[in-house]
């Protein structure tokens, strides 16, 4: 089987000869997709969870990609690597997912809500096997279903120009919406302050003894009620000591609709300190700020959380997301800049004039062609070779092979020097040359798509009603 119908084949022909070489690179796509949601994890804790955990494994899993994309080209398995470029795109779901759920946590966690949630915990278990699966797979059904088909390396070259397109696209949106709103951390102190309660002073309204309270073994709970003039609410404080809990609660009503010493842990405030009221207009929110923070929502003033969903309308996507994917947009840029001097390159040898390398260190050539010499530094061993475009020694003049490689009369050429001349058969080298391009093709998909699947399910979870 010639190199030259690789093209025609449902995958590459160095398939049939190293099996041993594909099991491997199979093998290593699933570890290489197990390691990211690992490493990033680590990273993620020691970097005090300030970092997107969606971005982190995504460049995880570009870096290893790269990495098996590169050890594949020096194994001289080159479409093996695009396979794995390829079978990345298989984990893309799960960095959307990761994405999404990040984009669903509380900004003010509710009185009474866990920080801790058990679903949190399956994720982070199941992430690794779903990782090692879809990386496997997907490295299987790249290779056998598709890689190699001269439609589909043409259809990976335009995804590749259209994945980079869109990451642009979603890098212009993110700009403009984090010119115009804060980051989900930052809505709270985004907020403009409505009023400032001062500290607890005068008269209790009243006394809760200890038998009545929430907690019967504790102290006697003082009340403290004031009113904030002009926004038609009431802030109650319930004192033990030097701590107290708070609510807002609208004039009328005896006390506040539910019950303080129920969520002492989400409700404090010191007794010595001013409690600060922000304004959310838009999704009709008070925010009381002490020691702690509640929402209250609605004119009813019920006390809860606020997550990310309900006020993403005034939200940017995370910077993390955003700069992870600028440096992919960045990446993918710059692999279809080096794939474009590739293309160039496999020109020239599609139009390079296929030749034989003496003991003499003549070059002759098939055709009849003046004989051309190689330069000595380049220490090419005897065989075939290739010499870059077409026929240069004819250009020159002057040479005729003789019987032994010399030369019978007039000058002879200037020896073909680095770049005019490369060993190897000429079927060989094309089929190597657009292993290459589709390699490149594929990482620079590959690296587009992955780094721009978190920032795309932030804007749909921005953008989404």
């Amino acid at each position: 089987m010639s190199s030259s119908s690789s093209d025609d084949l449902p995958f590459s022909p160095h398939l049939c000869a190293s099996p041993a070489r594909f099991l491997g690179f199979g093998m290593a796509a699933g570890l290489v997709a197990l390691a990211a949601p690992v490493v990033a994890g680590v990273l993620w804790l020691v970097t005090g969870q300030t970092l997107p955990l969606a971005a982190l494994m995504a460049w995880v899993q570009v870096a290893t990609v790269a990495a098996v994309c590169r050890r594949a080209a020096a194994a001289g398995v080159p479409r093996a690597g695009g396979a794995a470029a390829l079978a990345s795109l298989a984990v893309a779901p799960l960095l959307w997912l990761v994405s999404a759920r990040a984009l669903d946590d509380w900004i003010i966690p509710a009185p009474g809500k866990m920080s801790w949630e058990p679903d949190g915990a399956v994720l982070a278990l199941a992430a690794p096997v779903a990782f090692a699966l879809s990386g496997t797979l997907g490295w299987w059904m790249a290779l056998f279903v598709a890689w190699g088909r001269p439609a589909v390396a043409a259809a990976v070259r335009w995804l590749s120009l259209g994945a980079l397109a869109l990451s642009a696209a979603l890098l212009a949106w993110s700009a403009a919406r984090a010119a115009r709103y804060p980051l989900p951390e930052g809505y709270l102190a985004s907020l403009p302050v409505a009023a400032t309660v001062p500290r607890v002073a005068g008269v209790p309204v009243s006394e809760v003894p200890p038998e009545l309270a929430w907690e019967p073994w504790g102290a006697t709970t003082q009340v403290y009620r004031d009113p904030v003039e002009g926004l038609g609410f009431d802030v109650e404080r319930r004192c033990e000591g030097p701590v107290c809990t708070f609510a807002l609660i609208r004039p009328d009503a005896q006390t506040a609709p539910w019950h303080h010493g129920r969520f002492k842990d989400r409700s404090a405030v010191r007794r010595s300190g001013p409690l600060v009221v922000k304004r959310d207009e838009a999704h009709d929110l008070w925010v009381a700020v002490g020691a702690d923070v509640v929402a209250f929502r609605g004119p009813a003033l019920t006390p809860g959380g606020v997550q990310v969903r309900s006020v993403r309308d005034r939200l940017s996507p995370p910077y993390g997301v955003m700069v992870g994917a600028g440096g992919g947009a960045l990446l993918a840029a710059l692999l279809l800049r080096r794939r474009r001097r590739a293309a160039a390159q496999l020109g020239r040898v599609a139009a390079g004039a296929p030749g034989a390398l003496g003991n003499d260190g003549w070059i002759t050539f098939d055709g009849g062609e003046p004989a051309v010499r190689a330069a000595p530094e380049l220490r090419l061993e005897p065989g075939p070779v290739l010499v870059l475009g077409q026929a240069p020694a004819a250009a020159r003049g002057g040479a005729s092979p003789g019987a032994s490689g010399g030369v019978y009369r007039g000058e002879a050429p200037a020896p073909l020097g680095p770049g005019e001349v490369i060993p190897g058969e000429k079927a060989a080298l094309l089929a190597d040359g657009r292993g290459e391009l589709a390699a490149l093709d594929a990482l620079a998909l590959a690296v587009a798509v992955l780094t721009a699947a978190p920032l795309a399910a932030a804007a749909w979870q921005l953008l989404a009603r």
